[in-house]
């Protein structure tokens, strides 16, 4: 049609020899409802085809039109390649990217289909041993990632969106922590991860992170940004230790079962509750002794996954 500029489509991205293209053999079922969906991405149901058809989930990277097209492909081609280099039990596994063409529109990231549940709704009713061997597993695949140097940069395990509605609407919502057919729970979502030895910058949004697992440090510089959406310079980037602050959170939300929110938890009031040293309840003083030091204002100051997983593993419950 005359005057309506149309951009053009991604080319396809170029990754490392390893990553299986599944471009032909995924179909998308756009009729299921999404499995998940935020600022960057929408989660959908899809069919792998090859012999018998596998159920699989297919995140397709969302593409904004007033943003440069350069800057998805590299987001992409990082998430790809990251987590395409990430095997253990307790990491959700890569099975392969589908890349731009005119039934998906969009490139995409092929893994397993995990359960339709949320992690707290998932270990709501647990006893605690069940729930302790859910954290260990929890805190395994978290010190797995960073003795590889990788940075996760968003652990949670409730959906961004879901922290705007009610507890028992967080509570089934999936974040980054699913839970497999076999009960392991698995850290997926490597969208806003980074290798520490390559990476050496990396930019937020304000709306993009959720401040009830954000640690002190970098909550304090979102804080004394005035613009709502502003982009936050490498002053900000997260790190091992704000990856170890925000698993403190999440185990604690694990341990009781429920979310860790009062009100909004992307208000500037709740910043403030958190630089002030307010943290969240645990009904195990066992666990707390440990995450107490995993929550600590000073960086510095907090538990190496490594330890935290020795100190875990030594817990008689």
């Amino acid at each position: 049609m005359a005057g309506i500029s149309v951009a053009p489509p991604l080319p396809p991205v170029l990754l490392p020899a390893g990553i299986e293209d599944l471009t032909e053999r995924v179909t998308i079922d756009y009729q299921r409802d999404h499995l998940g969906a935020s600022t960057l991405s929408d989660v959908h149901y899809g069919y792998l085809n090859g012999g018998e058809a596998t159920n699989v989930a297919v995140k397709l990277i969302r593409i904004y039109p007033h943003q440069q097209r350069e800057k998805y492909q590299r987001r992409f081609a990082r998430e790809a390649t990251i987590w395409s280099t990430l095997n253990h039990q307790n990491v959700h596994p890569l099975l392969g990217i589908i890349n731009w063409n005119n039934y998906t529109q969009r490139p995409g990231l092929v893994s397993s289909l995990a359960q339709r549940i949320g992690l707290l709704a998932y270990v709501e009713n647990m006893d605690m041993m069940n729930k302790h061997l859910i954290l260990l597993g929890f805190a395994k695949g978290l010190e797995y990632l960073h003795n590889n140097n990788v940075v996760h940069g968003d652990v949670k395990p409730v959906s961004l969106e879901s922290i705007f509605y009610d507890c028992d609407m967080a509570n089934n919502s999936q974040g980054n922590i699913l839970i497999s057919n076999e009960g392991i729970p698995k850290i997926c979502d490597f969208g806003l991860s980074r290798c520490v030895d390559i990476d050496s910058h990396h930019t937020f949004t304000r709306y993009r992170m959720t401040h009830a697992h954000t640690a002190p440090e970098i909550l304090d510089i979102l804080f004394r940004n005035d613009a709502e959406n502003e982009e936050i310079d490498t002053l900000a980037i997260n790190t091992k230790e704000s990856d170890v602050y925000a698993f403190s959170i999440t185990a604690a939300e694990i341990l009781m079962g429920r979310g860790y929110r009062i009100g909004n938890a992307l208000s500037d009031a709740w910043t403030q509750r958190v630089l002030s040293g307010y943290r969240p309840e645990v009904n195990s003083l066992a666990h707390l002794e440990i995450l107490g030091n995993c929550w600590c204002h000073d960086p510095a100051d907090r538990l190496k996954m490594r330890d935290v997983v020795r100190l875990l593993s030594a817990l008689t419950i």
